[in-house]
């Protein structure tokens, strides 16, 4: 199984890395779905949760959006993902 290079995910982020590693996941937030990679197909998704301080609330913007190519066969895929309304316009609206 290669990887999937006809689809393009998101991955938003505050923190500057080369790759990803379990490991250090959770380490913004323990995650909606616990701990995970969190990939999204849209761009102004992920831009979202990088420029999102989730403790005082309020928009940075200092986020990083990384395109990701996905090698996996345990891919969780969620629909909403617990979004409010506005959320989901932001992200659909790509």
């Amino acid at each position: 199984m290669g990887f999937d290079i006809n689809q393009t995910l998101y991955h938003g982020t505050r923190s500057v890395f080369n790759s990803f590693d379990l490991a250090k996941s959770g380490a913004t937030d323990d995650g909606y779905f616990g701990k995970a990679i969190y990939l999204t197909p849209s761009s102004n998704g992920a831009s979202i949760y990088a420029n999102h301080d989730l403790e005082t609330g309020e928009i940075q913007h200092n986020g990083i959006v990384l395109p990701v190519y996905v090698k996996s066969n345990a891919i969780y895929h969620t629909i909403n993902a617990g979004l409010t309304d506005n959320e989901l316009n932001g992200i659909n609206s790509k």
